[in-house]
């Protein structure tokens, strides 16, 4: 017992065991280092045969060398017929000192795969001055198919003892494999594709003492772990699935909630648009009525103001009554476009002469503050398809804000374009105050005042912008402000291809 347990301990190892699977590998290799041995030892073989060769070929040059001379060509034949009788000879030709055949002996060998050849010339000592003379030349070719066959041969045998070998030791450590390590792997792979709901409570009964062993114990630790994790998943799965019912229940009705709400704002923003839509000719016709009262009165068409101060009161009635027209008008259009209900008359219009409208409306205020008005339109003489009030409201929009906007002694520029898609460009620039970002974005909202200084020092209303970024996209355009506080602003107006068409006049 105490002689074989070290043999039963070593056996038992990992390492064993793949010592098993690895010795074919091993004995491959030695398949293949025996038939790099065997044609190692053809070279070396041919290599001698090649040296038999030449040596042959020395030795029968002197031989024939006399019959040539006397042209005994039966003897000659005989000479190499004793050669023919190597067993690796293929051929031999004497040749006189023309290079012309002069005898010839062949043994055909079908089988050769390569031959060797060795030429030299044939001498005979010349009988006045003793030098050798050249009267012929010797050429012997041997074949090294013998040499083959034996390595052949011998790389077979080699061969076949290898391969048996390596299925005898094959099919061993298989069956060893699977005894050793196979069937524990089988044991944890049953239990891995086993249903969940199956493997509750199974372990890998298995009990060795190498690496396949602790596999096993640490796998049997893994499902412990396993399950209990498990266990206290279900718990907080369990607990995790009230708690996210109770918040979607909450937020369900908060959900509730503000869908009323949102469907209540709609409803008061529609009311709103609605009213102030229908309060048009309300609002307007008392309007109207002041500023025309107001403008006969400043005319005195029906006579003199005798007292100055009512002159400066009516001169404010009639400001403020024209001030008040023009917000009531852009409250109504900008609720007309919300609720949309602001339709556009759409029809071809000369826009190069509505540009010229707008700057002769616009210049006088331009030369009352020293502003410098200027205008460059490039190609509209076609024309284009669109709202024309809409339009010249556009333009009488941005380029009042920029003479507004922009201290006296500065510039304001109107530029228009058509580009090679047929689309419109309109560039209204200054050198105003500017504005950053956040300015930016509270000009573009109704109603919005950049900052109280802004409000006291400038009046308006806040809807400019709004309202002419609404009419653009109307027009199905885009509008693109780029401001830089204390430098100026410049509004990019694109409208779509196709609006411009050309001048049917």
């Amino acid at each position: 017992m105490s002689t074989s347990k070290p043999n039963r301990q070593f056996f038992s190892r990992l390492q064993a065991k793949l010592l098993v699977i690895v010795v074919p590998i091993f004995l491959l290799i030695s398949a293949a280092s025996v038939t790099i041995f065997e044609l190692s030892a053809f070279v070396d073989n041919k290599v001698k045969l090649q040296d038999k060769l030449e040596h042959v070929t020395q030795t029968f040059r002197y031989v024939v060398s006399e019959p040539l001379w006397n042209v005994d060509i039966e003897r000659l034949n005989s000479i190499l017929e004793a050669i023919a009788i190597d067993p690796d000879f293929v051929s031999a030709t004497v040749y006189d000192d023309d290079h012309i055949i002069f005898a010839k002996i062949t043994k055909y060998n079908e089988y050769a795969l390569s031959t060797l050849s060795s030429r030299q010339p044939i001498t005979l000592a010349s009988a006045t001055d003793q030098k050798d003379v050249i009267i012929g030349e010797l050429l012997i070719t041997f074949s090294d198919r013998r040499l083959l066959t034996t390595t052949y041969q011998r790389i077979g045998r080699a061969s076949a003892l290898a391969l048996v070998f390596v299925i005898v030791l094959t099919g061993t450590s298989l069956i060893i494999h699977q005894r050793l390590i196979g069937t524990p792997l089988q044991l944890m792979l049953d239990i891995i594709q086993s249903p969940s709901d199956k493997t509750y409570g199974l372990r890998v009964e298995w009990s060795s003492n190498d690496e396949i062993g602790e596999v096993a114990t640490a796998f049997n630790r893994m499902l412990n772990t396993n399950e209990r994790i498990k266990d206290e998943l279900e718990v907080r799965v369990e607990n995790r699935t009230r708690h996210l019912g109770e918040q979607i229940t909450k937020r369900k009705h908060i959900e509730f909630k503000l869908k009323g709400s949102i469907k209540q704002a709609e409803a008061a923003n529609r009311a709103k648009s609605e009213f102030l839509a229908n309060m048009s000719h309300e609002l307007r016709t008392p309007m109207n009525a002041i500023i025309g009262f107001s403008s006969s009165i400043q005319e005195e068409t029906f006579g003199p103001l005798e007292n100055k101060k009512y002159k400066e009161y009516i001169d404010d009635i009639h400001a403020s009554g024209i001030h008040l027209l023009d917000l009531i008008n852009d409250i109504l259009d900008l609720s007309k476009v919300e609720s949309s209900a602001l339709d556009l008359f759409i029809e071809p219009i000369d826009i190069d002469a509505v540009t010229k409208t707008v700057l002769r409306l616009t210049r006088p205020h331009a030369q009352q503050k020293n502003i410098t008005l200027e205008s460059q339109m490039n190609g509209l003489a076609q024309k284009f398809c669109g709202d024309k009030r809409r339009i010249k409201q556009i333009l009488l929009n941005l380029l009042s804000n920029a003479i507004k906007f922009t201290n006296p002694g500065g510039s304001v520029k109107l530029d228009g374009s058509v580009t090679q898609d047929k689309s419109l460009i309109l560039i209204v620039s200054d050198t105003g105050i500017g504005m950053d970002a956040d300015e930016l974005e509270i000009a573009v909202t109704p109603f919005g005042q950049v900052d109280s200084s802004l409000t006291r020092k400038y009046d308006g209303t806040g809807l400019g912008l709004p309202l002419t970024k609404a009419l653009v996209e109307l027009h199905g355009g885009h509008m693109n402000i780029d401001s830089l506080k204390g430098y100026g602003t410049t509004i990019n107006i694109r409208f779509p291809p196709g609006r411009v068409v050309k001048d049917q006049a």
